[in-house]
């Protein structure tokens, strides 16, 4: 019997199947880039999320921090807030920021009729991912919307 003879009958293939495990390694790689690739975007995705509703935050809290009407407020001793320093004040406040965004509604609010106390913004931006927008036929960059809410307290 020979040396092939004896591998067979012990059940031994290894001969046959040398280098199989090589052959894999190019599709275990190709499908890790793919996943690094899915999870980087979604991560760019989140980021983004996060920094347009910081900076719609940001820019409520600066608009009823700039906007008091002191005119008003020495006149009467009411707090309200002035509507043109308040539109000034989130320009200024989207000017600075890094992140592009565009302002879809400025809108003040007011408990008290004839004197508003509140901010309403919504910026709108978009989520940009750099590995998914390279794959031919993928979705369009989607649009984010960001809302925030301020309200002059005076104490």
């Amino acid at each position: 019997m020979g040396e092939h003879d004896a591998a067979s009958a012990r059940g031994d293939h290894a001969g046959h199947e040398r280098g199989s495990a090589l052959l894999l390694m190019p599709a275990g790689v190709l499908i890790l880039l793919v996943l690094a690739a899915i999870a980087f975007d979604l991560a760019v995705g989140f980021q983004a999320k996060r920094a347009l509703l910081e900076l719609a935050d940001a820019a409520a809290n600066d608009a009823v921090g700039h906007g008091l009407d002191e005119a008003r407020l020495r006149a009467d001793g009411s707090s309200c807030l002035d509507a043109a320093r308040v539109r000034r004040s989130v320009a200024a406040t989207l000017a600075a920021s890094d992140v592009h965004a565009e302002l879809v509604e400025l809108r003040l609010s007011s408990a008290r009729t004839g004197c508003p106390d509140g901010v309403v913004i919504t910026l709108r931006g978009t989520r940009v991912a750099p590995f998914t927008a390279a794959v031919p036929g993928a979705n369009p960059p989607e649009p984010l919307i960001a809302s925030a809410r301020a309200t002059l307290v005076v104490r």
